[in-house]
């Protein structure tokens, strides 16, 4: 078997719907040509590194498969290149069996029906607690200050000889380049 890897680039400006519709057709033609699909995935939207077709930016998508045919491998380059939602592809040989990818699940996803909410954790409850307080009135002015004060806060001084000694470094050594 032979394995092979295509970096495409389309179109930045088609939404998903559209992106999976040309990975449909991709797919579809490395059918008709007798290869089996390992990876087919969209990389993401980057910036080009010079402007093609007017474009700055495109969508870059990642094709591994692998045939025992190397044979109609032309075919399918002459079929990206004649592809107008294709803006640029290269194919290249792999030399050994790709990984399969497994997505992610985005952090912005959906709970599942049976997934539990998140836990409640120290943090938000100290902000719980902060938020009632600060609803209540403060009963003295010592309070008042209090609570206007950062908490934590170290002051840190710098002392003038530092500054001083700088001032005066300065002139010597412009003395020392005249002489």
């Amino acid at each position: 078997m032979r394995y092979y890897e295509t970096l495409y680039i389309v179109n930045p400006n088609y939404e998903e719907n559209r992106l999976q519709d040309i990975i449909g057709e991709i797919s579809k033609e490395i059918e008709k040509n007798k290869f089996s699909v390992i990876n087919h995935r969209v990389w993401g939207k980057k910036r080009l590194a010079f402007s093609v077709s007017k474009h700055k930016y495109g969508t870059y998508i990642l094709l591994q498969f692998e045939t025992a045919e190397p044979k109609p491998l032309p075919d399918f380059e002459t079929y990206l290149k004649l592809n107008k939602n294709i803006l640029r592809s290269q194919t290249v040989r792999l030399d050994n069996k790709p990984e399969v990818y497994l997505e992610e699940i985005r952090k912005d996803d959906k709970l599942e029906p049976n997934d539990s909410p998140p836990a409640i954790t120290s943090e938000t409850s100290d902000e719980a607690v902060s938020d009632d307080n600060a609803n209540s009135e403060p009963e003295s002015e010592a309070e008042i200050e209090k609570s206007n004060e950062p908490e934590n806060v170290e002051e840190i001084e710098v002392p003038e000889t530092e500054s001083e000694n700088n001032l005066e470094t300065v002139p010597q050594i412009e003395e020392k380049e005249e002489a």
